[in-house]
């Protein structure tokens, strides 16, 4: 056997056993959100998110999990002043309930403890698409993602996550007591979730 094909046999056989070791499972999430915003005050509002994701899983111990995701955020008892935030009058503040709600390009990156239990870190790309905000300040945000998750061989995955934003949301000229003038208002949300993947290669 020549040489050249000897090599191209090599590299064929390792094509395989890369796809033998790469599976993937698409599948669907959803769950409760309690968002709040930083740095203003504000209480957590309950809501919802759904989505669908993609479980790659590239090493024993490690799997890459994009996902797109709908999350309904905000806050709850909210101060606004509709007039001046100079003002010191306690007519001027009312209290009000916020809706920012986004869709999420997230990339999850799963690392996998022991068989079934597993943390969970990555960024996602959140972008604005329903808010009933008095000023808009941005309608894209950046965010880390956290968490901790218990996996079944059924496909079936609980987690609870803390998604932290670094956009500043709320414009501080309508939000906020004087206290926090000029402070960044960022997205913070905790997330209970589950997660449903379907094992294709097995449905025949």
């Amino acid at each position: 056997m020549k040489l050249k094909n000897i090599y191209l046999l090599i590299l064929l056989s390792f094509g395989f056993v890369i796809q033998a070791q790469v599976s993937f499972r698409p599948g669907v999430r959803a769950g409760l959100n309690l968002s709040k915003f930083t740095d203003t005050h504000n209480d957590f509002k309950s809501d919802f998110f759904v989505g669908i994701v993609e479980e790659i899983k590239l090493k024993k111990h490690y799997s890459l999990q994009p996902e797109i995701t709908y999350s309904r955020q905000g806050a709850r008892n909210v101060t606004f002043d509709n007039s001046s935030y100079y003002g010191n009058e306690a007519s001027q503040m009312e209290f009000g309930t916020i809706n920012v709600n986004y869709l999420s390009v997230g990339i999850i990156n799963k690392l996998i403890f022991v068989k079934g239990f597993h943390a969970l870190i990555g960024p996602s790309f959140d972008f604005l698409v329903e808010n009933n905000l008095i000023a808009v300040n941005q309608d894209f945000d950046v965010s880390i993602n956290a968490g901790l998750g218990i996996s079944t061989d059924s496909g079936l995955t609980i987690d609870c996550r803390v998604k932290k934003g670094f956009g500043d949301v709320l414009d501080s000229s309508h939000y906020g007591y004087n206290d926090f003038i000029n402070l960044p208002n960022s997205n913070l949300v905790v997330q209970f979730g589950a997660t449903y993947t379907f094992d294709l290669k097995n449905k025949k």
